[in-house]
């Protein structure tokens, strides 16, 4: 077992991403990277998320008082972090991803979490892959 060279394909997936697609959207490819511990790309983004708006750092703060009992608000922004998060740390790119019109839409974290906004199974799933 050479441990340089599975340590070269795991930096390589978390660079670079692994190719997965949908079956509902077999044209659409979204190059995943993993999430773990590892992967800085997340890492970086969760911090910049988590500090950019007020709403979220008082959120974190009531996540930690004890006996805390989320609200229907906390949990959608939650699940807004956590989107916003994958969009930006664990997808690398995309190709073939096409509008409602057909035309296809070049990749940013923004569209990104927008495309998974809409498309909640596509995220659901490629949140599991990764």
């Amino acid at each position: 077992m050479n441990y340089w060279h599975i340590q070269a394909n795991r930096n390589a997936a978390i660079d670079r991403g692994v190719a997965v697609s949908h079956p509902e959207f077999p044209n659409w490819v979204f190059y995943v990277r993993p999430d773990h511990g590892w992967n800085y790309h997340f890492s970086r983004a969760a911090a910049r998320i988590a500090v950019s708006r007020p709403e979220i750092v008082e959120l974190f703060s009531r996540l930690s008082q004890p006996g805390y009992i989320p609200t229907p608000d906390d949990q959608a922004l939650r699940y807004d972090v956590e989107l916003q998060g994958f969009a930006e740390g664990n997808i690398a790119h995309w190709e073939n991803v096409t509008d409602e019109h057909g035309e296809e839409i070049d990749f940013t974290p923004a569209r990104a979490a927008n495309v998974f906004a809409h498309f909640r199974q596509l995220y659901e799933f490629l949140r599991d892959f990764a």
